[in-house]
């Protein structure tokens, strides 16, 4: 039976916060659900399994759990534009930031 779905469950950092990787063993591209702590790490994860992270849309919707102000939800569009933390150019860029 041919592989259909790519899905790895990683836990990161301190909290043990869960991050998925879902992609597509056709392209070989892939995705990251709830990246957290050690982008390096979960980076390397996909390059191990032989995938490279893909963008995820800007139209993507973010539901509670983090701060959206007085909105129930966000989307990576409006993250990219207004939330510091993801506005960096290169995962160099974001790492230097962060203190690594």
């Amino acid at each position: 039976m041919a592989e259909t779905l790519y899905l790895k469950q990683m836990e990161c950092g301190p909290m043990q916060n869960y991050v998925y990787l879902i992609g597509d063993p056709a392209t070989r591209q892939a995705a990251v659900v709830d990246p957290a702590w050690d982008i390096a790490r979960i980076l390397q994860a996909a390059q191990q399994d032989g995938y490279t992270i893909s963008k995820v849309p800007s139209t993507t919707v973010l539901y509670p759990g983090h701060n959206y102000a007085r909105k129930p939800t966000s989307t990576i569009g409006e993250e990219c534009q207004q939330n510091l933390y993801v506005q960096f150019t290169s995962l160099h860029a974001f790492l230097r930031a962060m203190g690594r």
